[in-house]
């Protein structure tokens, strides 16, 4: 599972919202894990209210999770803040937040799926040969060479990625 931390700044309107809703909407394609920080919000209107809502949905229908942080920080009036608390898990700090995404991840790594997505989960030969192994970057799918288990950055499209010991190479940036 993906994941990405948003952080919101400013007026949470119609513009904004639709393109944060647009952004994550491509992202949905894989579950995904997003937290938003409110922060830097000042302000927040209806419609981007809607768009928030569509976001929340949107993450449910694709197995993806969804927190924020940050709203006591921020210029939003305390119904839009109990609005938002009604439909997005709210945590006090960034770190909490995290946390509670990175427990998601880990109780579904726990149980075994059915499918995996080729977008963040590659394999790599099961059988090096003179200690070196070869897999395809998670973003562009090109063919590399590599050493073994570690992180790795993809030549052609700089992508950053880590492998691990038993040759899942997936996207580096993470929320810890």
């Amino acid at each position: 599972m993906d994941t990405l931390l948003i952080r919101l700044y400013g007026q949470l309107s119609a513009e904004t919202g639709s393109r944060l809703y647009l952004e994550a909407k491509e992202r949905f394609s894989s579950p995904l894990a997003l937290c938003l920080d409110f922060s830097d919000v000042r302000s927040l209107d209806s419609i981007g209210m809607s768009y928030l809502e569509k976001l929340g949905s949107k993450a449910k229908e694709s197995d993806s999770h969804l927190s924020c942080f940050g709203l006591s920080e921020s210029g939003i009036g305390n119904a839009e803040i109990a609005w938002i608390q009604s439909r997005i898990p709210f945590y006090r700090t960034e770190f909490e937040a995290k946390q509670a995404l990175e427990s998601f991840i880990d109780s579904e790594k726990e149980i075994p799926k059915a499918e995996t997505h080729a977008e963040s989960i590659v394999t790599v030969d099961k059988k090096p040969k003179l200690g070196k192994s070869r897999t395809f970057c998670p973003f562009c799918i090109q063919e590399l060479n590599v050493l073994g288990a570690g992180d790795y950055s993809c030549p052609n499209c700089k992508g950053k990625f880590h492998l691990d010991s038993k040759g899942w190479a997936r996207a580096y940036e993470r929320l810890v």
